[in-house]
């Protein structure tokens, strides 16, 4: 019995249903297409980070409390991508998934220039 889904393993030799077979397939050659992707992917971030860093540090609305290199994460590259992609997606907002993404983005400005804003106004308020 498996740990994970307290179910019995099965062994896929002993399948025979083509149908079967044939979604098995399916299922291993979707699951390697997704990893190749995700490599390819990983990889195009980290060139995006090695060729233009100070662009990408320069365009980044995050916060970091320290900056450990002069080359951003993958993380970061993304994040800086995906920001960019939110100001160009204006062109679909007729699109269904238009109205569920665009509430869910993360906004342009430095949030923490709004949490300083409400800091600012909390210490003054107690100076006085």
């Amino acid at each position: 019995m498996s740990r994970l889904s307290g179910k019995t393993p099965v062994n896929l030799a002993d399948i025979t249903d083509p149908r079967v077979k044939g979604k098995i397939a399916l299922a291993a050659n979707a699951i390697a297409e997704f990893a190749n992707l995700a490599c390819i992917t990983l990889g195009l971030l980290q060139v995006m980070a090695l060729i233009h860093p100070q662009k990408i540090w320069s365009q980044y609305a995050g916060w970091l409390r320290s900056k450990r290199t002069d080359v951003p994460s993958e993380d970061i590259v993304r994040s800086v991508i995906q920001e960019n992609f939110y100001h160009n997606f204006d062109a679909f907002s007729n699109c269904l998934i238009f109205t569920i993404i665009m509430p869910r983005r993360r906004r342009a400005q430095f949030w923490c220039r709004d949490v300083a804003v409400w800091l600012g106004k909390t210490f003054n308020s107690q100076i006085k």
